[in-house]
């Protein structure tokens, strides 16, 4: 078994309902009745999320994707994902 196989994997919660509006994601926590708000990054990580990643996996893609150097995404997305967690709408397993 390799690290990556023991590495959480990261995928949105059902307590979320996300709709376009005006090329925007805007996302409803279901529980608390709070909307946010995501520009396109925030909104590839969420879509990416629809299938568990490790975070290793979404911080490629997202290197990938867009205009950012690798040490400034992974941090981001760290607190991005500290925050999604934190909200409810995303959630970590353990890996294998």
């Amino acid at each position: 078994m390799t690290n990556a196989d023991r590495a959480p994997r990261y995928m949105r919660t059902e307590t979320g309902v996300a709709a376009d509006c005006s090329g925007k994601m805007l996302l409803l926590h279901t529980g608390t009745w709070q909307y946010f708000e995501f520009d396109a990054v925030g909104e590839r990580i969420l879509t990416l999320l629809e299938t568990p990643l490790t975070f290793e996996q979404l911080v490629t893609d997202l290197i990938a994707q867009f205009d950012v150097d690798a040490e400034r995404c992974a941090q981001e997305t760290r607190l991005f994902l500290d925050g999604m967690i934190a909200e409810g709408l995303v959630a970590a397993e353990p890996g294998a």
